[in-house]
């Protein structure tokens, strides 16, 4: 089935009125809006017919929801409850429509689980374990590659977008043997498609170089 903001909005309905937290169908077309990004239902539609936005969402392999504009929006349209947080029902209500996607409640949940990603392809990269080998050491102590970003400082939708990270790997120096470096320096990009304000695709990770640093 194609998911679109019609669907969604469907959904959304039926998990507020499971929540016991009845909304209008109107309201929530506007709510979907706003978690992905929208001031009003008006504003995105013209983003779909600008070509910034898919009509459908079954692609994203992310999808990053704004939680704090979806609660601003309801405040707006006074369907806003204190005892009833609307981010839950959104996260459900994506996450059950796009079970293949990530949905994170947050951009900071995004760029954590983009980061997380990265260390692994990092620590399991032919280029960083080549030279692990070479620091007589004990194993792994930390790798530390950040991914400090913003939705509002990456290239707008519909365009590709590479992240590029300067980080390192550091080692557990083994103090029986001879010392010769414990901390690799790394260079690597994740690479992405930006679908949409708040959609992605599933994202590339590169070590584009792994050196054993010998300035000790």
């Amino acid at each position: 089935m194609a998911i679109n903001l019609s669907a969604l909005a469907y959904a959304f309905h039926q998990q507020s009125k499971s929540a016991s937290f009845p909304l209008k169908l109107s309201h929530v077309q506007q709510l979907v809006a706003a978690a992905l990004g929208y001031k009003s239902l008006a504003s995105y539609q013209a983003a779909i017919a600008a070509g910034h936005e898919p009509a459908f969402l079954d692609d994203a392999e992310h999808v990053v929801l704004g939680c704090e504009m979806l609660e601003m929006r309801a405040q707006q349209l006074g369907v806003l409850q204190s005892t009833q947080p609307l981010g839950p029902i959104a996260k459900a209500t994506f996450e059950g429509c796009l079970p293949n996607a990530n949905v994170h409640t947050n951009e900071d949940n995004f760029f954590v689980h983009l980061q997380e990603d990265l260390e692994r392809a990092v620590e399991e990269d032919e280029r960083t374990t080549n030279q692990m080998a070479s620091t007589n050491s004990n194993g792994v102590d930390e790798v530390y590659v950040p991914v400090s970003s913003s939705l509002a400082s990456l290239p707008s939708p519909a365009t590709q977008v590479t992240l590029a990270i300067a980080g390192q790997v550091t080692m557990v120096p083994d103090t029986e043997r001879p010392y010769s470096g414990h901390v690799i320096q790394v260079q690597a990009e994740i690479r992405l498609y930006r679908m949409g304000h708040s959609l992605f695709s599933s994202a590339e990770n590169a070590v584009l170089q792994a050196n054993l640093d010998y300035d000790w």
